[in-house]
């Protein structure tokens, strides 16, 4: 090996390279980027994998039982939600109206004595009203609030009465 090839090299059998001396490491944050250059593309991967798999955990409990990781997000999404919303009820439950019917039923076509005249005009008005409310939350016609006093009202009465029990709604109490 001639002098001038030593000269260019590095390492043992270089002009004077002393064996005896070992090279001091000086710490540096780059010191292992070759070893994260090589994992970014599974780092990309996991960081995917685990996305995927949130959003579709969150996916299947907001489905399955209306749940949300933030309150402001459950807002926007049940803003945006597809689903049919159940029909909110116009008017009192049918049970209530059944109740108040059945009560007004009652005073009505069986007055106690001494009432007033004015004291049964008003029962019978709020019987008419109990039955037009029973009529519009069964979808039925009625002409109660149009019929002035008289005889057509309470042939009218009787024959929303008959509906309203032909339709299921219990009105008169036999004692």
């Amino acid at each position: 090996m001639s002098e001038d090839s030593r000269t260019h090299q590095i390492g043992p059998g270089a002009i004077g390279y002393d064996s005896s001396r070992r090279r001091e490491r000086v710490w540096s944050p780059y010191r292992h980027r070759h070893i994260v250059a090589g994992m970014w593309p599974f780092v990309l991967q996991a960081s995917i994998a685990v996305s995927i798999a949130a959003v579709s955990i969150a996916t299947l409990l907001y489905a399955l039982c209306d749940w949300t990781p933030w309150p402001v997000l459950g807002r926007l999404v049940k803003r945006f939600d597809p689903r049919p919303k159940p029909p909110t009820p116009s008017g009192r439950p049918i049970e209530q109206i059944a109740h108040h019917a059945r009560r007004l039923w009652r005073r009505s076509h069986q007055p106690d004595r001494g009432l007033s005249c004015a004291k049964q005009l008003a029962i019978r008005q709020a019987y008419d009203h109990v039955l037009a409310e029973g009529c519009e939350a069964l979808a039925l016609q009625h002409l109660l609030g149009v019929l002035p006093p008289g005889d057509e009202l309470d042939t009218e009465r009787e024959r929303v009465e008959d509906l309203l029990e032909y339709a299921g709604l219990r009105l008169r109490q036999f004692n």
